[in-house]
């Protein structure tokens, strides 16, 4: 029982962090200092060294030598890598998925839509997104794909913060209701181009924010 309560404490400090990161309230490059997010997020030293472990591991946080622990920065070319490599696997993922799709798998992609839709918070917009991609691409029965990409997609929620932080709604919702129509369609080939589309535009919106 102890350890279940501390991996939940854990997983929800990792969240809690996570959501300070991508919204911006604790900036690229700022230190994260324990003793100050202890007393922050109301939580114990051993749960917030837990989570930043696990943010190490998804690159979020780094290790700097004079520092201490501080906020990964994002690069122009990160971003192209991570969207290559998206842009490799998504599409092909996407069709698979739509053509496998199950029932049950098409009612939960259908209900995270919609919460989408509904929601007017930027970090559940991301989180939503994240629960979306993962739910859809398991329904291609291809497990490793869809864990791989689990992974690039949280590599890549810095800069669909950027995003979501400086676009309208319309370029998230027309999407995913694009995407989604494809999907109900059982549209493979329409769902596999919507998806490339989608992380082209990403890229091409994101790019001159960094740049800035």
């Amino acid at each position: 029982m102890k350890t279940s309560k501390r991996q939940t404490a854990t997983g929800r400090t990792t969240e809690r962090i996570r959501e300070l990161i991508i919204s911006g309230e604790i900036g690229a490059g700022e230190t994260l200092r324990q003793e100050e997010l202890s007393v922050r997020l109301g939580v114990s030293r051993t749960p917030l060294r837990e989570a930043i472990i696990i943010l190490q591991a998804e690159g979020l946080v780094i290790n700097h030598p004079h520092k201490g622990t501080v906020v990964y920065k994002p690069t122009v070319a990160e971003l192209e890598e991570i969207y290559a490599t998206r842009l490799l696997l998504e599409p092909a993922a996407a069709r698979l998925a739509t053509r496998n799709m199950t029932p049950e798998a098409l009612l939960d992609v259908d209900r995270i839509v919609h919460e989408m839709t509904a929601t007017t918070t930027p970090w559940q917009l991301i989180r939503l997104n994240h629960e979306f991609r993962y739910t859809f691409y398991s329904a291609s029965g291809n497990r490793t794909l869809a864990d791989t990409i689990r992974g690039l997609t949280l590599r890549a929620e810095p800069y669909v913060g950027i995003l979501v932080s400086g676009l309208n709604r319309p370029f998230t919702d027309q999407a995913f209701a694009a995407l989604l129509d494809a999907i109900r369609a059982a549209d493979g080939d329409r769902a596999a181009a919507v998806t490339q589309a989608h992380l082209e535009a990403t890229v091409a919106n994101v790019l001159p924010m960094l740049q800035r």
